[in-house]
């Protein structure tokens, strides 16, 4: 978490006001975050459980994030199941039966090219017949433009 991404998801959940919160994992930068990191994660988790009910599905970066945050209280899954959905991280290959899945981790972003050749990629939703691959939230992580063997890889 970062600024940029904490005052988005702040904006997002003041707009929305959900009841319930999950994020689909990598909640931290680094397996072992620095103190500024832990610090605004956990300011940024407080605030946010505040209004809302707070489940963390874990992910490849977040091996140490039950006992760093273990004071927050929050709901640790390794996979989230509701309203007919299955959030998984996606760092492993999924298995939700005939659910549609909700898949974090791979990051889908489209590539833009201007007639000067400058490119940029955006971030994106990837929607397919079973599931819904989320884009980064964090301007840390890197984006990904699907390719046909990332199309393969999504149900």
């Amino acid at each position: 978490v970062d600024e940029v991404a904490r005052d988005k998801v702040l904006a997002a959940v003041d707009e929305l006001q959900p009841a319930r919160i999950v994020f689909l994992g990598d909640v931290v930068h680094a397996p072992r975050p620095d103190p500024r990191e832990r610090e605004l994660v956990d300011s940024t988790l407080r605030e946010l459980g505040n209004s809302a009910l707070l489940t963390v599905v874990l992910g490849n970066h977040d091996r140490g994030f039950a006992r760093d945050f273990a004071h927050l209280g929050l709901e640790l899954v390794r996979r989230w199941e509701g309203d007919g959905l299955v959030g998984l991280h996606g760092d492993k290959p999924p298995d939700a039966g005939e659910r549609k899945l909700l898949v974090g981790h791979l990051h889908p972003a489209l590539s833009i090219r201007d007639d000067a050749g400058a490119s940029q990629r955006i971030p994106a939703f990837l929607i397919g017949p079973r599931a819904y691959v989320l884009p980064a939230f964090s301007p840390f992580a890197v984006s990904t433009v699907p390719t046909g063997a990332f199309h393969t890889s999504v149900p």
